[in-house]
């Protein structure tokens, strides 16, 4: 849990849905993996978001 806590604490300095952000199920998991990437890739906590998605299982894209 500590991993989703962190994850939607870097979500809320990043480009990303409210919706998505709030990580409800496994589809915004998936949804993160497949697109955070795209509007975030200068971010300076990508990587680690990137890794804690990885870590949830998503599939991860870019």
């Amino acid at each position: 849990m500590a991993d989703m806590d962190r994850l939607r604490t870097l979500l809320t300095n990043m480009d990303v849905p409210n919706e998505k952000a709030k990580i409800a199920d496994e589809r915004d998991i998936q949804w993160l993996g497949r697109n955070l990437g795209l509007r975030n890739s200068d971010h300076p906590d990508i990587e680690e978001a990137r890794g804690i998605l990885e870590s949830l299982g998503a599939r991860l894209v870019m």
